[in-house]
């Protein structure tokens, strides 16, 4: 059986490491899809190819899954706004 080299799995074919925009985000965070704010809910591993967040309206409390690629970390807000 073969092991993969430490850091040989997040690399993709052509160049560095891939960074996705979530590695900063934590669940319960605020975060941007489509315009509009959500609660991070979950989030697959970061070894999991074509990455997917679960996320939160705070106004319905719906939960929409999307590609984790789409999403990016919310600019702060003062507890009144959302």
């Amino acid at each position: 059986m073969s092991v993969a080299a430490p850091g040989q799995g997040m690399r993709n074919r052509a160049g560095p490491p891939i960074m996705f925009s979530t590695a900063a985000m934590k669940i319960g965070d605020l975060v941007l899809y489509q315009g509009r704010l959500y609660y991070l809910r979950g989030l697959d591993p970061m070894s999991v190819p074509d990455r997917r967040v679960i996320l939160e309206d705070p106004e319905t409390g719906e939960e929409v899954a999307a590609p984790a690629d789409d999403v990016s970390a919310a600019e702060p807000f003062p507890p009144s706004a959302v």
